[in-house]
């Protein structure tokens, strides 16, 4: 809405009113206004005088006018208000300077302090050129330091700058909906045919005509706002928390609550939620597709740019709005929050909020313009031939009139979107959160499905199931390590170091209760500390020993944490280590054994190593720890550890995967494991749980993807069962490459990273309760339950959504094709009396919207997880498509013109005839809907016919509004019936019962034709 008010002229000194034909549509960015002008739509002049006004307008940095809207936007200094910006374009309007008498010229002085250069854009928020300047520099631009902001100076940001939230498009009004139901090309003609009903002589026609569109608009408005209320209710997402630092020590915030100068602390699987300077970067990684539509995560660093006016994607020491650490860690000074951000800009020129079009819906517009083409020209060409034949031109054009009524099938734009929210709906019954209305149709097309191992298709519940600690081994039972007390022997050193490098080398957290401690983190972290403690460690007197200094987090290419702690004697740890056996192994020179320092030579390394992948065989998760006593060792990259041993852990598959994957295998799909666990692991998981059916599973080690050509690496891929030792970036490579080679990939994970290969998935599908909220923010599909058996039924609907759709534009099409050829044919037959356009009305208000309805709610069909899925990119109607709906629609108008020749037989043209005609239609259309409950003929049992309860009520309905003209004498007198008789009742049912055994036939007979498991429709 515009903001307008009135008031007498200000003083530039004063924040003045908005002048009355200027009005502020947008303004929640200072510096940065949406201004609406009277009388600027469509005009040049107006245009031209706006832009050299305001081009020579120091203060102003950009201005943009869209005449088809009438609106201005305009980039200026942030001095200036809103307000005061609006007086200068009114002062411009009324060809006078923009800036008023007395007030000053800002930019100048600027340039004078800034010593005489080139001034920055005075629009830009403090921290635009953030990535321009140094760490310290870019600190000091917003009154910042290292420690971060103190609590109150937060606080006062807080309210200067409000709440770090983006500005929020509002939806459609109903009002806006409603107005969009009339805006399509059947619409159009049909207000055509009232204008020629008008024109003719007939009133009433084109009364009954703009009646019929506005109950067709309101029927389509009801389903489309109720559409709109399913998505918005289901999608959205909660709030993120973000850790920042506040006076020195690190606080969890709401993200609502950041403001400009903070210090953000950087850990994988942080979403970002303001425009920030890196200060400090240790192998830090970003994905930024979201802004940037790089999906491959981008390195950053904490250096300087020289090129002030790089683009987003290369400005390397900056982060972003909207994007997820990937990996590494760091801090970065928040430069712009809220709107002020890259992706606030963005986002602030979006006036409304609309779902996008899905592909079906791109395919049903663009075949109702055919169609309505197609009816034009059949129009005009019957009109001609009946002029020709001095039929007269006033009758022909009635019947041109009735002919496009008929045509225009008036359920078509509505059908798409409301089933696909009815999808929506269902799967939401099941747990199945979608976001997006294309990933309803996604769900249903797709033919290989890529699974994350942990979280996915195990709990994400670690256990401790072996230990090689020196150079023994330990199997931990129900009764721990197998001591009378079930604790360690904490006497041998190298285990006391081992459970210790357990306890520090994590960030759980500690909670105290009367119980004993909980322990908060990752599955993983928590499965070591609780390890620990049951070795008979005290965890939080071991932490307090040794406080945490440092974390250098694992990335793409370290695979393991360090944590650097402050050394308080020559006995406490200063670097604790834990990640992947043989890169830890690698950075280690000695290991302890019986509480001495023994050679890690050759042989010790080999058995080591076979240790770790007899573990791995078993389907365990192994890492390797190892720690430094020595200060100066630097925790990026360390070197000459102390090995200490390994830690086997299990994660629990969660119930039902074998049959998931059998279920999958039988609805052609193929099942992909995409880990970063080891070869070994990653098979016995892949054996466990079917990956690969009755076959051996085929592994694909990451690192042997290195190097090949992009034909030899889709053809390894293409190949491939299990790729172990994936990184996030490779994980991305595999899904590309699969899709490369045609396929409808779907990526289910949970993790952080998971992130990018979920987003470049077709349907990325996420865990809701076990998975981080990176990888719920760019997914698809959220399971909410995390129950993955659910996703089954989650395909099973979305193949069923999509027939669905296909059965009700099939119902449609076909009827009003018999409607069209019916027209036709009254039309050339000599002295017949026509269709009227109302009663031609009255047959789709029956026959299109409520049976198309039904069919939309048709539960999946037996059987639809037992054929392969569709080919996405095959057409939905093909030229073979086309031949059966003449034929059906062929068979549904012989049965009609059967009885109408009767009619005309025994009573001539007039009421009677036109009675049996209209009546022997619509019954065969209603019977037809029965007919297109099914791709595959099922008989003619109660449930094959019937068992779709919400078909049988729009059928009952549309029985009795059928009925309805012929019983009620002024509904029978507008459309010009008359009563029909015992006999004429006879004619019609077997009429109506002939097109029906005809339309079954065709489906029998297709379905012979057809045998065998078939894609999906």
């Amino acid at each position: 809405m515009s903001v307008r008010k009135k008031s007498g002229r200000a003083k530039p000194s004063d924040p003045p009113s908005f002048p009355a034909r200027v009005g502020l549509r947008h303004g929640a960015v200072p510096g940065r206004g949406r201004y609406s002008v009277d009388g600027l739509y469509r005009s040049a002049a107006m245009r031209a005088t706006l832009e050299h006004g305001l081009a020579g307008d120091a203060q102003v940095t950009r201005a943009r006018i869209d005449l088809r809207t009438g609106n201005l936007l305009v980039e200026f200094d942030r001095a200036l208000s809103h307000a005061e910006m609006a007086w200068r374009i009114d002062r411009l309007l009324a060809g006078k300077c923009a800036i008023p008498k007395g007030a000053k010229k800002q930019a100048p002085a600027r340039e004078k302090k800034a010593g005489g250069g080139k001034p920055p854009p005075v629009h830009e928020s403090p921290g635009a050129k953030g990535h321009a300047v140094s760490a310290e520099e870019a600190l000091a631009a917003v009154a910042s330091r290292r420690e971060g902001l103190g609590v109150e100076e937060a606080a006062s940001r807080l309210r200067e700058h409000g709440p770090n939230e983006l500005p929020v498009a509002k939806p459609r009004s109903d009002l806006a909906v409603f107005i969009d139901q009339f805006k399509s090309l059947p619409v159009a003609m049909l207000g055509g045919s009232a204008a020629m009903s008008l024109a003719t002589g007939s009133p009433l026609d084109a009364l009954v005509t703009l009646g019929v569109v506005g109950a067709n608009g309101g029927i389509g408005y009801a389903m489309e706002s109720g559409a709109e209320k399913t998505i918005h209710d289901i999608t959205g997402r909660g709030e993120h928390r973000v850790l920042v630092r506040r006076e020195g020590a690190v606080r969890d915030i709401l993200s609502r609550e950041v403001v400009p100068g903070d210090v953000v602390v950087l850990t994988p699987g942080a979403f970002i939620e303001a425009d920030a300077r890196i200060v400090e970067a240790v192998g830090l990684t970003v994905d930024e597709s979201s802004l940037t539509g790089e999906s491959v995560p981008v390195s950053k660093h904490a250096g300087t740019l020289d090129d002030r006016d790089a683009p987003l994607g290369e400005r390397a020491n900056s982060v972003f709005r909207g994007t997820i650490v990937d990996g590494g860690s760091g801090l970065a000074v928040v430069m712009a929050t809220g709107a002020d951000t890259e992706i606030g800009r963005i986002q602030a020129l979006t006036g409304e909020a609309r779902p996008p079009q899905t592909p079906i819906e791109r395919e049903l517009e663009r075949m109702g313009r055919h169609l309505v083409y197609l009816s034009l020209g059949v129009c005009g060409g019957v009109f001609a031939l009946g002029v020709a034949r001095g039929l007269g031109t006033m009758p022909m054009l009635k019947s041109a009139v009735a002919l496009a009524v008929a045509a225009v099938p008036e359920g078509l734009p509505a059908i798409a979107t409301s089933t696909l929210a009815l999808g929506l709906g269902e799967l939401k019954k099941k747990n199945v959160l979608v976001r997006r209305l294309e990933a309803v149709e996604g769900l249903g097309s797709l033919n290989v499905l890529c699974f994350d191992k942990t979280g996915t298709l195990t709990q994400n519940s670690m256990t401790v199931e072996s230990l090689l600690v020196g150079a023994e081994t330990l199997h931990l039972g129900t009764d721990g390590f197998g001591t009378e007390d079930g604790h360690a022997d904490l006497k041998r050193h190298e285990m006391k170091k081992f459970l210790e490098v357990a306890a520090l080398c994590s960030e759980v957290k500690i909670e105290e209760n009367g119980n004993g401690p909980l322990f908060h983190g990752s599955p993983t972290e928590v499965a070591l500390v609780d390890l620990a403690a049951r070795g008979g460690v005290d965890v939080a007197a071991v932490r307090g020993d040794n406080p945490v200094d440092r974390v250098a987090y694992r990335t793409e290419s370290r695979k393991f944490m360090v944590s650097r702690h402050h050394r308080l004697s020559e006995e406490k740890i200063s670097l604790a280590v834990k990640g992947s056996p043989d890169q830890v192994l690698q950075r280690c020179r000695v290991m302890e054994v019986n509480g001495s320092l023994a050679a890690l030579d050759g042989e010790a390394r080999s058995k080591i190593l076979a240790e770790n992948e007899r573990f791995a065989s078993e389907g365990l998760r192994v890492l390797g720890l190892a720690y430094s006593h020595d200060p100066a060792n630097a925790p990026e990259e360390p070197k000459d550890l102390i090995w200490l041993g390994l830690v086997a852990m299990k994660d629990p598959l969660r119930g039902g995967m074998a049959d998931l994957m059998a279920e999958f295998h039988k609805a052609g799909i193929r099942t992909v494991m995409i880990t970063g666990d080891q070869p070994a692991t990653a098979y016995a998981i892949a054996r466990e749980v079917g990956l690969a059916g009755a076959a051996e599973p085929v592994i694909v080690d990451a690192a042997k993807l290195d190097g090949l050509s992009p034909e030899a690496f889709r053809g390894t891929v293409a190949g491939g069962n299990v790729f172990a030792r994936v990184s996030p970036a490779r994980k991305l490579e595999i899904i590309r490459a699969l899709q490369e080679t045609g396929m409808r990939v779907g990526m289910t994970g949970d993790g952080i990273n998971d992130g990018p290969a979920l987003r470049a998935a077709d349907v990325g599908i996420a865990m809701g309760q076990g998975g981080a909220q990176s990888a719920q923010d760019v997914a698809d599909v959220v399971i909410r339950d995390d129950d993955l058996t659910t996703l089954g039924a989650g395909i099973a609907q979305g193949r069923a959504t999509y027939a669905n759709i296909r059965k009700a534009i099939h119902f449609l099409l076909a009827t009003n094709l018999s409607e069209i050829a019916i027209v036709a044919a009254e039309t050339m037959a000599p002295g017949d009396q026509l269709e009227s356009p109302m009663e031609m009305f009255w047959i789709n208000l029956v026959t299109d919207i409520l049976p198309a309805l039904g069919l939309a709610l048709e539960e999946p069909e037996q059987g639809i997880m037992s054929v392969p899925p569709r080919d996405p990119e095959a057409p939905m109607f093909t030229a073979d498509y086309y031949k059966m709906l003449a034929s059906e629609a062929g068979i549904i108008s012989a049965a009609s013109l059967a009885a109408h020749g009767y009619g005309l037989l025994r009573y001539g043209p007039g009421p009677r005839t036109r009675s049996i005609t209209f009546s022997t239609l619509i019954g065969s259309q209603l019977l037809f809907a029965l007919s297109c409950r099914h791709d595959r003929f099922h008989g003619l049992s109660g449930g094959g016919l019937f068992g779709n309860k919400y078909l049988n009520g729009t059928l009952t309905a549309a029985g009795a509004l059928q009925i309805l003209p012929l019983a009620w004498p002024p509904l029978r007198r507008l459309l010009g019936l008359a009563p029909i008789g015992i006999s004429d009742g006879l004619v019609i049912g077997g009429s109506m019962l002939a097109s029906f055994a005809g339309t079954e036939y065709l489906l029998a007979r297709r379905t012979m034709k057809n045998a065998g498991p078939q894609p999906v429709a």
